[in-house]
């Protein structure tokens, strides 16, 4: 079971500095805990995985976790899995790209990016920040 606290909205945030270093064991880990959890009816799961444990995040994604955000030293991932449902959630400052969107520009803090519509004039949408 990973070490963890309980938050305001009954969820769970996964305690960082208990994450094994082993991915294997990390992943079986995260297995028993999602189904004690669940079991215990918690809304969501917040997992902040360190840019050093960054092979941790694909078997998180395969058993439910999405991104939320990310910064340099670090990717916050969530559970879709339990029951509170993605659409619930904040998706943290983003705007959706499309195959026609141009990244112009990109820092820590801020993202933009030119979208081109079909016969359209170019759009510039709310920057990131």
């Amino acid at each position: 079971m990973l070490e963890y606290a309980n938050d305001a909205y009954g969820g769970v945030i996964v305690d960082t500095k208990g994450l094994p270093s082993d991915v294997h064991h990390f992943k079986a880990a995260l297995r028993d805990s999602l189904q004690a959890w669940q079991q215990d009816g918690k809304r969501g799961i917040w997992l902040k995985v360190p840019l050093l444990l960054a092979t941790h995040v694909p078997p998180a994604v395969e058993l439910g976790f999405r991104p939320h955000h990310a910064e340099p030293e670090y990717i916050m991932l969530v559970s879709t899995s339990i029951k509170l449902r993605a659409e619930k959630l904040d998706s943290g400052s983003a705007s959706p790209l499309d195959p026609h969107s141009t990244l112009t520009h990109f820092t820590a803090k801020c993202l933009a990016a030119k979208h081109r519509g079909q016969g359209q004039a170019d759009t510039w949408p709310k920057p990131m920040t």
